[in-house]
């Protein structure tokens, strides 16, 4: 009788080992799935950032080119040698 005892000692002791073992195993992969998802979602926020950079950057591109465009404009037709000539 007391080897059957020591029998399931040692099989319960067994028993918590491999418990031990696969927790941490669940957790190494809970860990991993969390490190990916994580590396997805600063993927998104860079697609995302880089998306809003040029917007930003063509709104505020476009009306400067526009008013630059316009000023160089009103400056070109006042020196040019054509109106210079017929302003004479």
């Amino acid at each position: 009788m007391d080897g059957l005892l020591a029998e399931n000692e040692k099989a319960i002791k067994q028993r918590i080992v491999d418990l031990k073992l696969k927790d941490k195993e669940i957790s190494q992969l809970e860990k991993l799935q969390r490190i990916k998802r994580t590396e997805r979602e600063i993927k998104r926020e860079g697609t995302w950032f880089k998306i809003a950079f040029i917007g930003i950057g063509i709104l505020i591109g476009l009306p400067v080119g526009v008013f630059l465009n316009h000023l160089a404009g009103q400056n070109a037709a006042v020196s040019s040698p054509i109106e210079q000539v017929s302003g004479k």
